[in-house]
């Protein structure tokens, strides 16, 4: 008796450490007699997030078995937790395998990179997030053409990944979904019928692969999207819901893509505002997929939505217009059961700080999720510098709600003194107006409307005058032309050859020229450029025939200036405005106007009738040129209020500088004083691993005290350099000294053909350094980079969907937990390892307990 006491001991020990080896097993098996309803599935995905330009990065030149190819920082699990806190419910995580698997016949996985996925998808689960994982770039990067050329290796491969991946992930819960994979295309000769009959090809070996499998396989949420993910052509959407009916499975969810109404997602034709064609097509496209998919029981799950301006530039749709996009989309797709899934390449969620880069954007999203927020016509006012401020109308469209309040800075404003309300029409009063506008130029104050419900709304108030253009030379490899936006943004731009009107460059069925692609305004560097001008825009143009643009701006602006490309050389002038007055020499008004200054006791002075001369918003250059022992440029009380009622720019040139500064900053009352004296290297500190590569300035504007501050219209300095004195040019930056730290600190500059240039919003002892390669320490007389202060109205992108990232993020050393760095060469390990490894020891233990205990029964009888 006491023997079958012992084997009975024994065996439950074992039984018992059995259970902790295994315990995923034991709960898998529970877990696939579990069924569900796939359409409350879906609903509780609602809202997602893509964890775009991660996984999904790669680079063909090299192979990077992490998430970092694409510039983007380590996924931490404390961006994971974040973006559930955020309100999201679902995570996609696109995967890209192109360089991440060996050779034929068995392809496989990356361990490293897998298991770093692994992690990931953990982290997502643990967060209580739905996650989404697919096969992403492969589908333009090897198989668009390898489904034609290379077929069967190409279906080998795509079968070796999901069958890893089915393995890999069989025994996790069905909160894991797969998604066969992204945006299909093939790139064969028989079109889209050929492409639909190798997407149908592909999409069955998935659903084989993964239902035959064992685990939650056979039950694991299935994702399956139109050919291209388009839903704008109804045959995608039949072909769709003809082979899910197909199936007879009731875990089939459909995707698609939606980025907007083209000629506004891009900002091209002239399509600038979130008009009727914008709208009606959300409409149009969720309503087709709504009774073809939602109403027969299948859910769709928009994958990835936003627009496709941001590949270019993120200001390239305006602020209030692309809030207003947002808060129609969301809302229609709740209306209509669609899920929705933000996009985010890292241009909107900070990965490393973890809050939001537009949080008036995140706002209104949010608020969306819950229900319809109001919007307005517009969420700008531009007051002109120097006209009548009058009162200020702006519709508002209320979508259901109650407009409560007016606020600034937090304080509710009063109602009947401050603005005026009927209902429909709010009406901001002058007098407020005025109150909240000074002399700077650019977005001076923001209105709050606040509604009973939803996101507030607000109004930004800018001061700004007429843009200045500068003529121009330069090469179609970097032709820029040199702007003064004067507190104004660009809109678009149109591009017509003057000797037939008809349109110019790129997208030549329009005039109106996409923004970002074809022409790109920097408000940092204060120029229009044109990106790729070699490939994109100076290509398409015909050589030696005149070309008009015309900039159109959201104050309501427009400024005409002309182009000629001659091979590859272009030339640029601006256009005279209509009311100066141009004739023979006598009297003649000029954009610009060069004075040679008399030099007496060191001080330069320039005549009155230069300043004649100058044309309204025109530029005035004062040449010192070499001569030496001239450090002070005085204009008198007159001849200060000429040049600002002319609204005229002021460029000093002196030897191996030039300093421009907008006449809006000084009072037209007093005199000023213009100083730019050198000083001696020796005398000014420089750091060891610093070569001087320029003149060293002292800069001052003075009228009764020095003008210090230059705010949203800088300064912009210019240096002279020789580059047979430059190691290496990427490393030329302008400096300032700062006397109170008595440090150099770097400003954010730009190197362009010898010339060292940037916008700085307040004046000190500024130069040119090199920094040398380094070093094994910091050197204590300098800082870290630090960009000039002015606030930045236009966010620079980053932005493209599938290759940009923030520069932020790209060269940060966040924290990455429990992750070997690179040099450590060792693979990640999923988060279940370790506690597996202690559930193992755990049961282990018990066994040899129960051992023990089974010898000591078996000999306590012998002894007796």
């Amino acid at each position: 008796m006491i023997k079958r006491k012992g084997i009975v001991g024994l065996l439950t020990a074992f039984l018992v450490a059995m259970f902790y080896i295994f315990p995923q097993v034991a709960q898998a098996e529970t877990a696939t007699q579990v069924e569900y309803d796939i359409t409350t599935y879906a609903a509780d995905m609602q809202p997602g997030w893509n964890l775009g330009n991660t996984f999904d990065g790669f680079d063909t030149e090299k192979d990077v078995f992490d998430e970092t190819a694409w510039g983007n920082p380590l996924v931490t699990k404390e961006l994971i937790n974040s973006i559930s806190d955020q309100g999201f419910k679902s995570i996609r995580i696109p995967v890209t395998f192109s360089t991440r698997t060996g050779e034929s016949p068995d392809y496989t996985i990356n361990a490293q990179f897998l298991n770093r996925l692994q992690q990931v998808v953990d982290w997502s689960l643990e967060a209580e997030l739905k996650v989404m994982i697919n096969i992403h770039h492969d589908s333009w990067d090897s198989i668009a053409k390898g489904m034609s050329s290379d077929h069967d290796n190409t279906v080998a491969r795509f079968n070796s990944i999901w069958m890893q991946l089915s393995e890999r992930f069989k025994e996790y819960p069905t909160d894991l979904m797969f998604e066969s994979i992204n945006e299909p295309q093939f790139w064969g000769p028989g079109g889209d019928e050929e492409g639909q009959k190798f997407l149908d090809e592909l999409n069955n070996s998935f659903y084989d692969i993964v239902r035959t499998s064992s685990g939650n396989n056979p039950i694991r949420p299935l994702v399956i999207p139109t050919l291209h993910t388009n839903f704008e052509e109804q045959v995608h959407v039949d072909n769709l819901y003809n082979w899910i009916i197909s199936k007879n499975d009731p875990y089939i969810i459909s995707t698609v893509h939606y980025y907007g109404y083209w000629p506004f997602s891009v900002n091209v034709d002239g399509t600038t505002t979130f008009d009727e064609a914008t709208k009606n097509h959300i409409i149009d496209n969720f309503n087709r997929v709504n009774e073809k998919f939602v109403q027969n029981g299948i859910p769709v799950v928009i994958g990835e939505f936003g627009l496709l301006g941001f590949d270019q530039h993120i200001g390239t749709i305006q602020q209030g217009e692309k809030l207003k996009f947002f808060e129609f989309l969301i809302n229609y797709a709740n209306e209509k059961d669609l899920v929705h899934m933000l996009w985010d390449n890292g241009q909107h969620f900070n990965r490393i700080s973890h809050d939001w880069k537009d949080p008036q954007l995140y706002e209104m999203m949010r608020a969306s999720w819950e229900g319809r927020s109001a919007t307005a016509e517009t969420n700008f006012i531009y007051l002109k510098q120097g006209e009548k401020i009058v009162d200020v109308e702006r519709k508002l469209n209320l979508n259901g709600n109650t407009f409560i309040s007016l606020q600034v800075n937090g304080e509710n404003l009063q109602e009947g003194q401050d603005y005026e309300w009927n209902g429909e029409i709010l009406t901001i009063k002058a007098s407020l107006l005025s109150d909240l506008i000074s002399e700077k130029l650019g977005k001076n104050a923001t209105l709050t409307a606040t509604f009973n419900n939803g996101s507030n709304w607000y109004f930004d108030i800018y001061n700004y005058k007429t843009p200045t253009f500068e003529n121009a030379l330069g090469s179609t490899n970097d032709y820029a032309i040199p702007v003064q936006f004067n507190g104004t943004d660009l809109k678009t731009m149109e591009a017509i050859y003057t000797d037939d009107s008809s349109p110019a460059g790129p997208q030549n069925w329009t005039t109106f020229k996409e923004f970002g692609y074809a022409f790109n305004p920097s408000y940092e560097t204060n120029e229009i450029t044109f990106p790729y001008g070699n490939e994109r825009f100076f290509n398409e143009l015909d050589n030696g025939r005149e070309v008009e643009l015309t900039f159109h701006f959201w104050s309501g602006e427009q400024i005409t200036y002309t182009i000629v490309k001659n091979g590859e050389g272009v030339e640029g002038k601006g256009k005279v405005p209509d009311e100066v007055p141009v004739d023979n020499g006598n009297g003649q008004m000029h954009e610009e106007v060069v004075s040679t200054p008399q030099i007496e006791n060191g001080i330069a002075t320039v005549s009155d009738e230069d300043i004649e001369k100058l044309a309204n918003g025109g530029l005035f250059v004062i040449e010192i040129g070499d001569r030496e022992n001239v450090n002070n440029i005085i204009l008198t009380s007159d001849q200060v209020q000429k040049l600002v009622s002319k609204n005229a720019n002021i460029t000093i040139l002196k030897f191996g500088i030039s300093l421009v500064v907008a006449t809006a900053h000084f009072n037209p009352n007093q005199s000023v004083s213009i100083s730019i004296e050198s000083e001696n290297a020796d005398q000014m500190s420089i750091p060891e691993d610093m070569k001087v590569r320029s003149e060293i300035y002292d800069l001052t504007i003075t009228q009764s005290n020095n003008i210090s501050e230059f705010g949203d219209n800088p300064v912009t300095l210019k240096f002279a350099v020789n580059e047979e004195n430059v190691k290496k040019l990427d490393n030329l930056s302008i400096y300032y000294f700062n006397e109170e730290t008595k440090k150099w600190e770097i400003v954010e500059s730009v190197y362009k053909d010898g010339v060292v240039s940037a916008n700085v919003s307040h004046l000190s002892i500024y130069t040119v350094l090199e920094k040398e390669i380094s070093t094994t320490k910091e050197d204590p007389n300098i800082t870290a980079p630090v960009k000039d202060d002015r606030e930045e109205e236009q966010l620079n992108n980053e932005g493209a969907k599938d290759k940009e990232a923030n520069e932020q993020d790209n060269n940060s050393g966040n924290d990455q937990g429990d992750l070997p760095t690179s040099e450590e060469n060792q693979e990640v390990l999923p988060n279940t390892a370790t506690p597996l490894f202690n559930m193992m020891l755990a049961g282990f233990s018990l066994l040899i307990l129960g051992s023990v205990f089974f010898l000591f029964i078996k000999r306590r009888k012998s002894i007796e």
